[in-house]
């Protein structure tokens, strides 16, 4: 689980971030005593939030459901 506060764009006061909360997930299985594999789901819950901001004016959303292996 990851938390962010509320934080602002820039050193500024203009431009206010929300916070959130975001989810993921994994499973993994031995195979071997040499293989195991693994599946990681970031932001299980696909949860909107800002990824980075860099000035008051190039403000990125971030990445829906991510899986990883």
């Amino acid at each position: 689980m990851e938390h962010q506060s509320e934080a602002l764009a820039i050193d500024g006061d203009t431009v206010r971030l929300p916070g959130f909360v975001r989810i993921a997930a994994g499973i993994y299985s031995n195979i071997d005593k040499n293989w195991k594999a693994q599946l990681t789901v970031e932001n299980l819950f696909d949860t909107n939030y800002w990824a980075t901001a860099d000035a008051d004016n190039n403000i990125s959303p971030a990445q829906g459901h991510t899986v990883r292996d």
